[in-house]
């Protein structure tokens, strides 16, 4: 899932990727730290790392080996 570099996304996207999140076979019990891991990750890759240019996007993927975002713009990144 990619999203736009703006602030307004940030709940929309955490609840996309929490409902993916959920459907994942190695998904188990509560979900409520993960979830607040993912949205400061979101958060911090979009105010710090992306500083909020809705030009770049940042690219959010997950399964059961793990999460991982990268912020890209002009086809530079930087994983988290």
């Amino acid at each position: 899932m990619t999203i736009k570099s703006r602030r307004d996304v940030l709940l929309e996207a955490l609840d996309r990727v929490m409902s993916l999140v959920q459907t994942l076979p190695c998904a188990e019990g509560d979900l409520a730290d993960l979830r607040l891991a993912i949205a400061e990750a979101l958060s911090k890759a979009v105010i710090h790392g992306n500083r909020e240019d809705p030009d770049k996007t940042v690219c959010i993927c997950a399964g059961c080996d793990g999460l991982s975002m990268a912020n890209y713009k002009n086809g530079l990144n930087q994983v988290f």
